[in-house]
């Protein structure tokens, strides 16, 4: 293991757990440094033993655990549904609605970030993170819609960023911002449902397509649990909320 830890981060980048590969041994007289923008932590048995303060920290005494540095800078990151969410308007007519924006975020209380969703989740990249909080808002807008026969965009954005503050709270974050930039309402009969969308590029395919052929990304993959379809890129599963990672 180094003498020297410390990471750059990049644009994207809101975590970095040290080391990537499991639980390390630290040795007394290695060197942490934090760089302004930075808090760092000493971590041991999933729990924030040491704040590490700015600048050059030495480990004193051996212990076997993770130094995880955050990301203190003002996050902004896309969302968009994982598919088509069913909603019954006043009508009762059927509508497949889509929806996309951004949210913008920051870490406000690094112990409890890390606590609570870091090592309980066990996630190791940003990415992870990033899908988890992506199918966090899918539940919150389908949760959301089971209740409603009509659909106000401004009223759909305050209820969600309600709900999505209590979350982020727990989980140690501030939530700045939550905007739906835009979304499709389509009214038609289930049986007359021959189209899905990409999402990623967010075309148009074919229901049955397991690529998208117009960006070629995989369109969906069975969850060993449920075994309903779900994105390639989700951690969790939308449905039963079982972790997809590979064992």
């Amino acid at each position: 293991m180094e003498n020297l830890i410390e990471h750059k981060f990049t644009s994207e980048e809101i975590f970095f757990v040290y080391p990537q590969t499991g639980e390390g041994s630290f040795l007394p007289d290695m060197i942490i440094k934090v760089s302004e923008g930075q808090e760092g932590y000493l971590v041991e048995n999933k729990k924030v033993i040491k704040n590490l303060r700015t600048g050059t920290n030495s480990i004193t005494e051996l212990f076997n655990g993770f130094v995880i540095f955050l990301n203190k800078k003002n996050f902004q990151k896309k969302w968009g549904t994982l598919e088509p969410i069913q909603f019954k308007d006043k009508n009762l007519s059927l509508i497949y609605i889509k929806g996309y924006g951004t949210i913008n975020f920051s870490i406000e209380n690094g112990k409890s970030f890390i606590e609570n969703l870091i090592m309980q989740k066990q996630f190791f990249l940003t990415e992870e993170f990033v899908d988890f909080l992506r199918n966090l808002i899918f539940y919150e807008f389908q949760n959301i819609l089971k209740n409603k026969d009509e659909i106000y965009k401004n009223k759909l954005e305050e209820e969600i960023s309600k709900n999505l503050n209590l979350s982020f709270k727990n989980f140690g974050l501030e939530l700045n911002k939550f905007n739906i930039v835009g979304g499709n309402f389509i009214e038609e009969k289930e049986e007359d449902k021959k189209n899905t969308f990409c999402y990623k590029c967010k075309k148009e395919i074919p229901i049955e397509a397991n690529f998208c052929p117009f960006c070629g990304e995989k369109i969906s993959n069975k969850c060993p649990s449920c075994q309903k379809e779900v994105p390639e890129f989700a951690s969790f599963c939308p449905f039963c909320g079982k972790s997809l990672s590979k064992k």
